[in-house]
């Protein structure tokens, strides 16, 4: 790879990056005070979008320092970090093994989104739960907050998926 589609590449997925941070930033909540996690949806969207190891490596560092800076979530600045970087390198492979799997296009989105948001959940709670300790139950959150939260993310994500790739082929003209 040459060094001109690299710095095309990371300016790339620094401005989505950025762009997830922001509309989550802005976003409101949706349901029961829930909303999408946009950061964590736009790194799904990168994952798919660049399928590079070592560029899904640098996107979850940054989306995991960014997340952990900005969580309002008590004590959950460590866990955000840790949770960010292992759940984008077990999306990257996820991928690659639903890329060896034949089904539609539409139905690896749903894959990715709903089974990436879902772990996720899982291991910001567990690495909360671990280095902080929670306010509730593991199970109650996950039952009240999670679930909820994955099914959003997934119904969110496939239109965003969609509309960022429209984007990216026009301004590739």
């Amino acid at each position: 790879m040459n060094t001109r589609v690299q710095i095309k590449d990371l300016t790339s997925i620094a401005l989505l990056i950025s762009v997830g941070y922001i509309v989550n930033s802005i976003s409101p909540s949706l349901i029961f005070g829930l909303k999408p996690d946009f950061t964590l949806i736009f790194l799904f969207i990168i994952i798919l979008v660049f399928n590079d190891l070592k560029l899904c490596l640098a996107a979850s560092i940054a989306t995991g320092i960014i997340t952990a800076l900005t969580t309002t979530f008590p004590g959950g600045q460590m866990p955000n970090l840790i949770d960010k970087i292992c759940t984008g390198i077990i999306v990257y492979f996820f991928c690659v093994v639903l890329d060896k799997v034949h089904m539609p296009h539409i139905v690896k989105l749903i894959c990715v989104a709903f089974t990436g948001s879902l772990l996720s959940g899982v291991l910001f709670l567990s690495f909360t739960s671990m280095l902080v300790g929670l306010p509730v139950s593991w199970l109650t959150l996950i039952t009240t907050m999670l679930v909820p939260l994955t099914l959003l993310n997934t119904v969110v994500f496939v239109p965003l998926f969609h509309l960022i790739m429209r984007v990216r082929q026009i301004t590739l003209r």
